[in-house]
């Protein structure tokens, strides 16, 4: 009975294993922290360099959208004055044709032999609501 159990050893042991894994653990958590810190302030850097660049395209966004809202101004698709004409007769009354070439017909979705008539432009001279009473 003499011999007793190396307790003392084994314990200590057990001691600097437990430390060492803590350890370990420590190191691996500190890296972690390390590693997702670096990620979140290049991302917000990248946002940040994201938002100063759609600010303006923000803003143009904007003036796009008033633009499109608006009426749209629109180029002739042909030039009037540089158009070979010709006299024709319609509904009896001798009327100037312009003339166009294939080309310049199906730019403008027209094809070989169609024609084309332009409605005279009408005002409305409405002065008051139709829904008004009038005295």
């Amino acid at each position: 009975m003499s011999e007793q159990p190396n307790r003392p050893n084994s314990d200590m042991r057990f001691m600097l294993a437990s430390m060492a894994f803590m350890v370990v653990i420590i190191a691996l958590l500190a890296g972690l922290w390390l590693a997702m810190r670096a990620r979140a302030i290049r991302a917000e850097s990248q946002l940040a360099q994201l938002k100063a660049l759609t600010g303006g395209w923000k803003q143009d966004a904007t003036t796009l959208d008033k633009l499109l809202k608006a009426k749209p101004i629109m180029a002739p698709a042909l030039d009037r004055e540089a158009l070979a004409t010709e006299t024709v007769r319609l509904n009896g009354q001798a009327v100037t044709a312009y003339k166009v070439s294939v080309a310049e017909g199906l730019h403008v979705g027209l094809a070989p032999g169609d024609v084309l008539l332009v409605e005279a432009l009408t005002h409305s001279t409405t002065t008051a609501p139709a829904s008004a009473p009038t005295p």
